[in-house]
């Protein structure tokens, strides 16, 4: 049985990745089943999206979806931050395959404060693109610190979720995991190309800025060209950007903590956010190198 497991910053294609690949009679995507700090490697079983955590599953809706299936080849996961706790994937999975989404902050930070700013939308209010465009950070660090051991294939969100290349993208995912399209992929695929994915909206001057980093900026500018690229060939783009953000560090925490304290001015909810996600974000500095920037920035929150 192939294992995977797909992570990216929230809202960059995780759903459509993990849909796609379930339409697949033989691949089993579980939505955010297993929380990566405490998966294990035997919930990667049927029997195990069953019973393992099951307050995270309608037991129902996953027995009709295994009855779906044929043999399965291929079995996994798809959980955005699943690059926060990398560590107990490599050590619960580590032959498995990995993929992370990679999409332009701008867009991405649009689509945080959009849902952020709904009131009917169990997006937390204070969770807007700031945290995004930091959290990005944590992705691209995580790529770096990881084992160079570890098959990490980065998949670029245009190719992903184009129309002109989806059909491309199902066939090298599934090559990836040693199958190919069979006609019930196919057919979503040919549903999904007819589907029009609403507009990002307009960035925040906070998104605008990061992505005006030079550093941030070329990088986005290279993944343009991506389609589905081995971490190992493009881990000089990866450390041309760990590069430029180091040699402007202080800056760039300087940029995140006005902003952060400008939002905080507007919106309380950004606060009690920080107070929430400030744990996680301490944890996974430690592990990725960023442990300096990660506590100067929740100081400069709590001045």
């Amino acid at each position: 049985m192939r294992l995977f497991y797909c992570f990216a910053v929230a809202r960059s294609g995780t759903s459509y990745f993990g849909e796609l690949l379930n339409s697949h009679r033989q691949i089993l995507c579980g939505h955010e089943r297993f929380s990566p700090g405490k998966l294990k490697a035997d919930y990667f079983t049927p029997q195990g999206f069953l019973e393992c955590e099951p307050s995270r599953v309608d037991r129902r809706r996953m027995e009709a979806l295994l009855a779906s299936k044929g043999e399965l080849v291929a079995i996994g996961d798809k959980f955005p931050r699943g690059y926060m706790q990398t560590g107990n994937l490599v050590a619960q999975i580590p032959g498995a395959q990995f993929f992370a989404i990679i999409r332009d902050v701008r867009q991405v930070g649009a689509s945080w404060n959009a849902r952020a700013k709904n009131p009917t939308d169990s997006w937390p209010a204070g969770m807007v693109s700031l945290f995004a465009d930091i959290e990005f950070l944590f992705l691209i660090f995580a790529l770096f610190t990881l084992p160079p051991e570890i098959d990490v294939r980065l998949v670029n969100y245009r190719y992903l979720v184009s129309p002109e290349s989806m059909d491309d993208c199902a066939t090298n995912l599934c090559g990836l995991l040693g199958l190919e399209p069979d006609e019930s992929m196919r057919e979503f695929v040919r549903a999904s190309r007819s589907y029009r994915r609403p507009p990002s909206g307009k960035p925040a001057a906070i998104d605008e800025e990061f992505y005006s980093l030079p550093f941030v900026r070329q990088f986005l500018t290279n993944v343009e060209g991506w389609k589905i690229e081995s971490r190992t060939e493009k881990l000089r783009d990866i450390r041309t950007f760990i590069a430029g953000f180091r040699n402007s560090e202080s800056a760039v925490t300087e940029i995140f903590a006005e902003a952060m304290k400008a939002s905080f001015a507007s919106n309380p909810a950004t606060r009690e956010y920080v107070l929430r996600i400030r744990a996680l974000y301490r944890q996974a500095a430690k592990s990725m190198r960023l442990l300096r920037f990660t506590r100067e920035l929740l100081q400069a929150a709590q001045s």
